[in-house]
């Protein structure tokens, strides 16, 4: 019988590093400062679910992941021009 595919700290890391995120711990009331004018606080954790306050100018756009503008990266601009 085949075993599982198990995901190692090793394969997160690399993962991390090729994906270039910053992943920090905070607790609850504690800030991240982003550039000169973004703050993410984090404001309620309740079991499996955080609950995040963001500061940002109103020129700057947020929004979550499943409702964000699609991104077009450089590799997709190219096969659509082909």
């Amino acid at each position: 019988m085949e075993r599982p595919n198990r995901v190692t700290q090793h394969d997160l890391d690399a993962f991390i590093r090729e994906s270039a995120m910053l992943v920090l711990s905070r607790k609850l009331g504690e800030k991240i400062v982003i550039g000169d004018n973004i703050v993410v606080t984090v404001v309620k954790i309740d079991r499996n679910q955080i609950r995040i306050g963001i500061e940002a100018p109103q020129d700057v756009p947020v929004y979550r992941e499943e409702i964000a503008p699609q991104r077009t990266t450089n590799r997709q601009v190219e096969e659509l021009s082909v």
